[in-house]
C-alpha cells in the first residue's frame, strides 16, 4: 500500500474537500475546521465511500492554497482517525513537525512528535525518497561521520531500516524524558526556521542559509557574539617598523613606503564572532564567521588569518626573497588583527602575545631569523589550532541541556523471581547530594514568584527501539526546603525481566514551582536534570535448582527505602564507613523439603575478604577476613535474609563480600558475591 487509504465517508468527505480547497481560488475559501466538514458523514455510516487518495499530497496542497496550519489540522485529523490501521507515510511526520516547529501553537509539539515517530515505521517505496533525502540532509550536520555514511547507504538503498535509524537517533536525543514531547526534535526545527530567517547572506548551505546555519543548528544561539569590520591598525604596523628601525633593519625614512607596502596586502573585511561557553568541559569554544575582503562569499572561516590574502604571505616587506632574515607583509598583519581583536577573547590575546614573544626574540636577538617568526604564523597553523579547538565540540547540543546544572543520578538493578512474573528487576534511583548546587539557580527563580520546586525521576523502557513503559515519581518541595536530604528521595519500582534486547532511559529532573501551582510546568522552569541509558541485565534463569538473587548492599547509616520484603538504606555507590554495618537483602529459590521436619533447610555462609592491604598507614587497622555462618529455616521454598555484616574487625580498603548457601535436603549449593569498599569515617 502506497499512501492509499481506504476508509470511512466522514474521513473521505474531509479529504474531498480539501482537494476542492486546494483547487479553489485563495480568496474565496472559507475557515477549515475538518471536524465541522465531516460531520454529516458522522451520522450518516451509509455515505461511506471508497476513496483513493494520497494523503501527504492533499496536505501538502491544503498548505499552498490555504496555510500550514490547515494542513496540519487536516493531517492531525487523517491521523487520529485512520490511526495506525493506515500505511505509516514518513513524509507526513517530517512536514509535520517541520511546520508545527514554525508555528506559535506549542500545543501542536505533543502530537507533532507522536505523528512523527509513528510515521516512521514504514515500508521504503520510491515516493518517499526525495522527502527522506531531504530529512537526511537536513539533519547531517547533527550526525557523526559513520552515522552519516550509514545513512547515506540506507537511503541509496531504499532500506526501510533508515526510518527506524531515524526514530532512534531523535529518541536518543528527546531532552526532557518525563514528557511527550521531543523538545530537541521541534528545537531542531526552531533553530531551522530561525537560521532561514536572520542567516540570509547566500542560500549555499542545505537549509538555504549562510554557513551560520550549520552552526547555529548544532549549537543554538551562542554564548557570547559580535560583529565588526577588520580594518587598518596604521599605528600598529609603524610600531613594528620602528622596532626595525631600532634594530638598524631600516632606515627611518623607509616607514612610511614599507607601511603602503604592507597595506597593499591587505583589504577590510566583515567578520562574526562566536562564542559557547558550556557545550564542552575542556573550555570555551570559537567560531569565525566573514567575508574576507569585503568580496566574495561569507563562511565560515579557518581562522583570522584568512583576512591577509596569499599575496600578504608572499610579498616581502624587508630583506632578499629566500633569505632567513626576509619579513613578509603578512606578519604585520596579522599582528594587526590580532592586536584589534586581542580584547575580544583570551583566545586571540594568547595568540597576540606569543606572537609578541616571537616577534622580539627574532627583531631583538641576534639568534633568531624571520623563518622562525614564519613557524608560528603560518596560516595552516593558525587553521589547525582553530580547529583543534572546534573538534572537541559535540555533535549537537540542546539549548535545555546548556542552560540548566547537571547533577549525578545513581542507578542500580536487581534481579528476582517473582511468583507470578517470573523474572523482575528492581529498578532504584536518586540524585546526588550534588543537587543541592542546583540551588542557587533556584532562589534566583524564586524571586519571581515561584512557590518552590519539584524533583521528578523514573525511568523510560524500550524495546525494539519503541518505548513501552514510562515510571514517573515526583516530590514536591517549599522554597526552603533543598537539602542534602533530597538525595535521599529514591525510586524503586519492580519490572518485568525480558529475553530481548532492552534498554533503560533513566532521569531525574528538577523544576521550579510556578506560583500558579505544581502540575503545571513548563520545559523552561526546568533548572537541573540528568539522565543516562543503560540495557538490563539478562533476567535470572529459573532451572527448578537453588537459586539465589542478586545481593542488595545497603548500609545502616543510610536512607531506608522498601525493597521487596524489607526497608534499608541502599547504597548509591559501593562505600560503606567503618563505623557503620553493611546490609545485605537477597531471595532464595527452589528450596526442597526436610520430609522429617516439613521444614526447607538452608545453611548461609558470608565472607568479607580484603582485595588490597592497607597496613602501611599507621592509624588504620591491618585487614583480615571477616565470616560467619549459620543455618536458616522456611516454611516455603521461597524464601528471603535481611541481616547486617559487623565491620568491628574489618579494615579499610577494597573487599569481596561473598555469600554461599547450601541446601541441607538436596545438598545443592549457590553463591552470589559483590565489590564493598570501607573506608574511615569522613573520608
Amino acid at each position: 500500500m502506497t499512501g492509499k487509504i481506504q476508509t470511512s465517508g466522514s474521513f473521505l468527505a474531509g479529504m474531498a474537500f480539501a482537494v476542492i480547497l486546494a483547487i479553489a481560488p485563495f480568496q474565496a475559501l472559507p475557515a477549515l475546521n475538518p471536524a465541522d466538514t465531516v460531520s454529516s458523514g458522522l451520522h450518516n455510516p451509509d455515505r461511506s465511500m471508497a476513496y483513493d487518495a494520497d494523503a501527504f499530497t492533499l496536505g501538502m496542497n491544503l498548505q499552498k492554497a490555504v496555510s500550514k496550519s490547515a494542513a496540519l489540522q487536516y493531517w492531525e485529523s487523517n491521523y487520529r482517525l485512520v490511526g495506525k490501521s493506515g500505511e505509516a507515510d514518513p513524509r507526513i511526520g517530517f512536514r509535520f513537525v517541520e511546520w508545527a516547529a514554525g508555528l506559535p501553537e506549542p500545543e501542536r509539539f505533543e502530537i507533532a512528535s507522536e505523528i512523527f515517530h509513528n510515521s516512521l515505521q514504514s515500508s521504503f517505496p520510491e515516493e518517499y525518497f526525495e522527502e527522506t533525502r531531504r530529512q537526511v540532509r537536513f539533519t547531517e550536520p547533527l550526525l557523526e561521520r559513520n552515522t552519516r555514511r550509514k545513512w547515506h547507504k540506507l537511503l541509496d538503498d531504499r532500506d526501510e531500516q533508515l526510518f527506524t535509524e531515524i526514530r532512534t537517533f531523535w529518541s536518543r536525543k528527546n531532552a526532557i524524558p518525563s514528557t511527550d514531547v521531543n523538545e530537541r526534535l521541534i528545537e531542531h526545527w526552531q533553530r531551522i526556521h530561525f537560521a532561514r530567517e536572520n542567516f540570509t547572506e547566500n542560500d549555499e548551505t542545505v537549509y538555504g542559509t549562510d554557513e551560520r546555519a550549520l552552526i547555529y543548528v548544532r549549537f543554538g544561539p551562542p554564548d557570547r557574539h559580535r560583529r565588526g569590520t577588520l580594518s587598518y591598525n596604521l599605528s600598529e604596523i609603524r610600531n613594528r617598523l620602528y622596532d626595525l628601525v631600532e634594530v638598524d633593519r631600516i632606515h627611518i625614512n623607509q616607514i612610511y613606503t614599507l607601511q603602503m607596502n604592507i597595506i597593499q596586502n591587505f583589504s577590510p573585511g566583515w567578520y562574526e564572532y562566536w562564542r559557547y561557553n558550556r557545550i564542552d568541559e575542556e573550555g570555551p569554544i570559537i567560531y569565525i564567521f566573514g567575508r574576507p575582503g569585503g568580496g566574495g562569499k561569507f563562511q565560515l572561516l579557518d581562522s583570522l588569518e584568512e583576512f591577509i590574502p596569499p599575496s600578504g604571505y608572499r610579498s616581502v616587506v624587508i630583506g632578499d626573497r629566500g633569505t632567513r632574515s626576509a619579513l613578509r607583509a603578512g606578519y604585520f598583519l596579522q599582528m594587526m588583527i590580532y592586536n584589534e581583536v586581542s580584547t575580544l577573547d583570551e583566545y586571540f590575546g594568547q595568540r597576540l602575545m606569543e606572537y609578541e614573544r616571537r616577534w622580539n626574540q627574532v627583531i631583538f636577538q641576534s639568534n633568531q631569523d624571520g623563518q622562525w617568526l614564519g613557524d608560528l604564523l603560518s596560516p595552516n597553523r593558525a587553521a589547525n589550532d582553530m580547529r583543534r579547538m572546534q573538534d572537541r565540540a559535540p555533535e549537537s547540543v540542546s539549548d535545555i541541556e546548556r542552560n540548566v546544572m547537571q547533577y549525578p543520578i545513581y542507578h542500580r538493578e536487581y534481579r528476582f523471581i517473582d511468583a507470578e512474573e517470573g523474572p523482575v528487576s528492581l529498578l532504584l534511583m536518586n540524585p546526588s547530594p550534588e543537587i543541592v548546587a542546583v540551588t542557587d539557580m533556584l532562589h534566583e527563580q524564586l524571586r519571581d514568584g515561584a512557590t518552590g520546586y519539584q524533583l521528578k525521576q523514573g525511568f523510560n523502557i524500550y524495546k525494539d527501539d519503541e518505548r513501552v513503559e514510562r515510571n514517573t515519581s515526583s516530590v514536591n518541595r517549599g522554597p526552603d526546603e533543598i537539602t542534602v536530604a533530597d538525595a535521599s528521595v529514591y525510586t524503586a519500582e519492580t519490572v518485568r525481566s525480558s529475553d530481548e534486547d532492552v534498554e533503560i532511559e533513566v532521569f531525574s529532573e528538577l523544576y521550579v514551582r510556578p506560583g500558579r501551582g505544581p502540575g503545571q510546568l513548563q520545559s523552561n522552569a526546568l533548572i537541573g536534570m540528568n539522565r543516562k541509558w543503560t540495557r538490563m541485565q539478562e533476567p535470572l534463569t529459573d532451572n527448578g535448582n537453588l537459586l539465589m538473587s542478586d545481593l542488595v548492599p545497603g548500609s545502616t547509616g543510610r536512607f531506608s527505602v522498601p525493597v521487596r520484603s524489607v526497608e534499608m538504606g541502599v547504597l548509591s555507590g559501593k562505600s560503606v564507613p567503618l563505623s557503620e554495618s553493611i546490609q545485605i537483602y537477597f531471595e532464595v529459590y527452589n528450596l526442597q523439603k526436610d520430609e522429617q521436619s516439613g521444614e526447607y533447610r538452608y545453611s548461609i555462609t558470608y565472607q568479607l575478604e580484603p582485595q588490597r592491604r592497607r597496613s602501611w598507614i599507621p592509624w588504620r587497622r591491618s585487614s583480615h577476613e571477616v565470616s560467619l555462618s549459620w543455618d536458616a529455616a522456611s516454611y516455603h521454598p521461597k524464601d528471603y535474609q535481611f541481616f547486617d555484616v559487623d565491620l568491628t574487625h574489618a579494615s579499610s580498603g577494597d573487599h569481596i563480600l561473598r555469600i554461599q548457601l547450601e541446601d541441607l535436603a538436596s545438598g545443592q549449593t549457590s553463591e552470589r558475591e559483590i565489590e564493598i569498599e570501607l573506608v574511615e569515617p569522613g573520608d
